[in-house]
């Protein structure tokens, strides 16, 4: 009779144990710290609370501690934010999980004619096909340019000198005080070396990936300036930069 006594006590506390540590709500991962500085925190928080009650329902084992997949949250998280590159989670017993975010730098948006892909600082293909009317409500530089030669997921468009001359251009014009500039470019495809700009005025500014940002838009400033200084600027065609340290213009 006492052997059976102690042996009920054994499993009466192993299948406590069992439950606390499994099915209890004291392992029940409730809390995901995320970095301060994520611009995005709002809308990966509302995802992360859906993702917990996803893996928490009753007798699942996805939600508790010890079963709670960090991987698996951070595929998803991936997925769901391309502009998120990395994410490393760490479990604190017994509820929480603490989320390390590293985002992409340099983004800037290349279309293929009505298709558009979102491209990092290396030239590389992270996100898309998304629509031109999508695209161009981002708030970053878009490139528009021809049909052909659209490439997939993953793939490097072109060299990483490309992205930044891409990026540093739509910065510079952007903080350019001597003409108001748009977030649009164009160009006639991945392989030109032309990078164009139309103004609000109705004249365009045609760049070279060949030669300096820094040297192109001195030019163009001085050109505004001096030569053109006169003339409406809706009586300008366009200005020709792509010669190096030169600009050429047409007049409508």
């Amino acid at each position: 009779m006492k052997k059976f006594f102690y042996s009920s006590l054994v499993l009466l506390f192993l299948g406590s144990s069992f439950w606390v540590f499994f099915f209890s709500p004291f392992t029940q991962i409730k809390k995901i710290e995320l970095p301060e500085e994520f611009a995005q925190k709002k809308e990966l928080s509302v995802f992360l609370e859906n993702f917990l009650k996803e893996n928490s329902r009753p007798f699942s084992l996805n939600g508790n501690f010890f079963f709670f997949s960090g991987k698996k949250m951070e595929e998803r998280i991936i997925q769901e934010f391309p502009l998120i590159q990395a994410v490393e989670t760490q479990k604190k017993f017994p509820e929480q999980v603490t989320m390390r975010v590293k985002s992409r730098e340099g983004v800037f948006v290349w279309c293929f004619g009505e298709k558009c892909f979102w491209l990092d600082k290396f030239g590389q293909i992270f996100f898309g096909p998304q629509d031109k009317t999508s695209a161009e409500k981002t708030s970053y530089a878009v490139v528009l340019g021809g049909a052909e030669g659209e490439k997939p997921l993953g793939e490097k468009i072109f060299s990483p000198e490309k992205a930044s001359f891409v990026l540093e251009m739509d910065e510079a014009l952007r903080k350019s005080d001597k003409f108001k500039a748009d977030r649009f470019f164009s160009s006639p495809d991945i392989a030109s070396d032309e990078l164009r700009m139309s103004f609000p005025e109705g004249w365009s500014a045609y760049f070279s990936f060949n030669n300096p940002v820094s040297l192109q838009i001195k030019t163009l400033e001085k050109m505004l300036e001096e030569k053109l200084k006169d003339v409406p600027k809706d009586k300008i065609e366009y200005i020709d930069l792509r010669l190096s340290g030169k600009a050429l213009y047409k007049l409508h």
